[in-house]
């Protein structure tokens, strides 16, 4: 598994994190990785085959304190899992307009990829990137 590809190390410089937050955004991101791997019995440091996936995908939920950094935990997963080969990341967010704006700005300008904002999806925030970025939010 891919933890410093070219999509994590420009998120992290999109972020313009100081030095303490880029450092515990890194481990946080390696945390996340170790728990997702570990969710499919893969060893730290070992790549994921699909032969290893369970027949029933594991689920997560991201919850935290306000700027706790749960957006920026996400948007560095996100980043991973695009170095990692991943061509599709769902978001979803709030049905409250001002945190669906929010999370789309914060995914557009975290990710610095080139995402387009299209109202097509009913209480959902969808980022499809890096291939033909789109993002989705009611």
């Amino acid at each position: 598994m891919i933890v410093d590809g070219p999509y994590f190390s420009r998120t992290l410089d999109a972020l313009n994190l100081e030095n303490a937050q880029r450092q515990a955004t890194i481990r946080n991101a390696r945390d996340i990785v170790n728990a997702v791997m570990a969710a499919y019995g893969i060893q730290p440091g070992g790549d994921v085959a699909t032969a290893t996936f369970p027949n029933r995908p594991p689920t997560g939920l991201v919850y935290g304190r306000i700027q706790s950094g749960k957006t920026r935990a996400m948007i560095a997963s996100t980043a991973l899992a695009f170095d990692n080969q991943f061509r599709v990341c769902v978001v979803m967010t709030s049905n409250i307009n001002d945190l669906v704006s929010q999370t789309h700005i914060d995914f557009s300008s975290g990710l610095d990829l080139p995402l387009n904002f299209h109202p097509a999806a009913i209480r959902a925030s969808a980022v499809v990137a890096p291939f033909g970025a789109v993002s989705l939010s009611a």
